[in-house]
């Protein structure tokens, strides 16, 4: 039976893929006191990147960096309170998404380190029973999208052979198997609009290959909506 804070948790990522922001964060502050209640340094830790999550959502839309800097700020510190806790598994996420929000801010070589980091801990720690309400755990399609992540960050850093890594990873995120499909679907369509973002100056044409990719992923799942806007702003990009 699920604790009052992952019901509450699973209640801020419905709102936060709604786009719903000021719901997704009252309900993550409200999970987060009932993780604290319980002793759930796990729960505690995750729902704080999931703020970041939000944090960054609020920057695609207002482009004010003072999300990224508070997002920035919560996942230090969320990082901390995992070390400190000795729970392992608490480590994950947070460094995950302090490494999407170093990335947002154009901090290629920390964002490097952080997703190599997620992924090291991910492979030392593996959770053994995943939460489809959690991406935090080794689930395969999740564990692709960390390493499409990371190969964008070490491209975007200057080495260009990463093409060729976050297209594998890319492939093997759409291939593999998700407790969650629609989480994967959201996975999915992000990397390939990564990908023709990240391709948009270098290679025009296959860059739109790949936001075309995206879009027929987006299209075939109408609850995408929070992808969907992502995609649109992507696409106002291209000439």
């Amino acid at each position: 039976m699920d604790s009052e804070g992952r019901k509450l948790h699973s209640q801020a990522a419905q709102a936060r893929e709604a786009g719903e922001h000021l719901k997704a964060l009252q309900l993550e502050d409200e999970a987060m006191l009932a993780y604290q209640k319980d002793g759930d340094v796990l729960g505690f830790t995750e729902v704080i990147a999931d703020r970041g999550i939000v944090l960054r959502h609020l920057y695609d839309d207002t482009s004010d960096k003072n999300f990224l800097y508070l997002a920035k700020a919560e996942l230090t510190q969320a990082i901390r309170i995992a070390r400190e806790s000795g729970n392992k598994e608490a480590l994950s996420l947070p460094i995950y998404q302090l490494g999407n929000v170093e990335e947002a801010l154009g901090n290629y070589n920390e964002a490097v380190r952080c997703f190599q980091e997620t992924i090291d801990s991910i492979a030392t720690n593996p959770n053994k029973q995943p939460d489809p309400n959690s991406p935090a755990h080794n689930r395969p399609a999740y564990l692709a999208t960390m390493k499409t992540h990371l190969a964008y960050a070490e491209y975007k850093n200057g080495d260009k052979s990463a093409k060729e890594r976050m297209i594998k990873t890319t492939q093997e995120s759409e291939l593999a198997e998700d407790v969650d499909p629609k989480s994967k679907n959201t996975w999915v369509s992000g990397n390939y609009m990564s990908l023709a973002e990240m391709l948009r100056e270098d290679n025009p044409e296959e860059a739109r290959q790949y936001l075309q990719k995206a879009k027929e992923i987006i299209d075939a799942n109408p609850t995408l909506k929070l992808r969907a806007k992502q995609w649109e702003k992507l696409k106002s990009t291209f000439s």
